[in-house]
């Protein structure tokens, strides 16, 4: 999944429909940076301002983004419910989500299959609440930093070089919370453990009071996405062993069942 906006088709494709691609081009934009105003994503996408206006007007007309208060523009509700549908019918999300079911299950913690969104974020694509009396509110389709996540940093363990040195020298690593890597020669440190023991943890690093244990899943060398565990960070340490004996069996397993 690239976060980077669409690569467009050349300029004598027949069947391309230039309005449309603009208009896709201004909802990839906004998933990149959200929030910007009229004169931004016409500069960014070399459109005039007023070709535009009529664009973003369209595509909020129908919910697809809305505009604020301070003329700033946003993904809009609709995609909420097309994100929705587009999961439902995932390959990816039906076949690992019989494997959520079963760590959830087992350990009556919260699971999630996480995919990489570009090279800086990851987005929950499925979540399975367990059975626990505190579990993790998270919820499918939210996106959060790379680098405070178990499944981001899964992700970035097994990126090319050039992917992390990309991640690590463009942007500055938000100390989400106190207990977050900012330094970039720990987080290095950090994805070399990752990949030494075959799973990653984020310790309160993007809320204090959770943990999450994230497992990759690789299928001949292409990473479909991570499969992760979260709860009361008390009751993860208390706990490791036996919830990565289970979360790191149920990746095996969906990978076998990819293979």
């Amino acid at each position: 999944m690239e976060g980077t906006i669409l690569n467009r088709p050349s300029k004598d494709d027949t069947y391309l429909l230039q309005s449309v691609d603009n208009a896709l081009s201004i909802v990839d934009l906004l998933c990149e940076s959200d929030g910007l105003g009229l004169a931004d994503i016409a500069s960014r996408l070399s459109l005039g301002r007023s070709s535009t206006y009529r664009l973003l007007y369209t595509l909020q007309r129908h919910q697809i983004i809305r505009k604020d208060a301070g003329a700033r523009y946003h993904l809009g509700c609709r995609l909420i419910a097309m994100g929705q549908i587009s999961l439902s019918n995932d390959e990816l999300v039906r076949a690992v989500h019989p494997y959520l079911e079963r760590v959830a299950r087992e350990t009556g913690e919260t699971t999630h299959l996480c995919v990489p969104q570009g090279t800086r974020h990851i987005t929950f694509v499925d979540k399975v609440t367990g059975s626990a009396t505190i579990h993790m509110g998270s919820a499918v389709g939210v996106t959060m930093d790379a680098h405070v996540t178990s499944a981001g940093k899964v992700f970035l363990a097994w990126s090319a070089p050039e992917t992390i040195d990309e991640y690590l020298e463009t942007g500055r690593l938000e100390q989400v919370t106190p207990k977050a890597i900012t330094s970039p020669d720990e987080f290095r440190k950090e994805l070399g453990r990752i990949r030494e023991q075959g799973w990653a943890q984020s310790d309160e690093e993007c809320e204090i009071g959770l943990t999450t244990y994230a497992c990759p899943l690789n299928v001949d060398g292409v990473m479909l996405g991570a499969v992760t565990i979260a709860g009361p960070s008390e009751r993860m340490r208390a706990n490791r062993e036996r919830y990565l004996s289970a979360l790191s069996a149920a990746a095996r397993d969906a990978i076998a069942s990819q293979a």
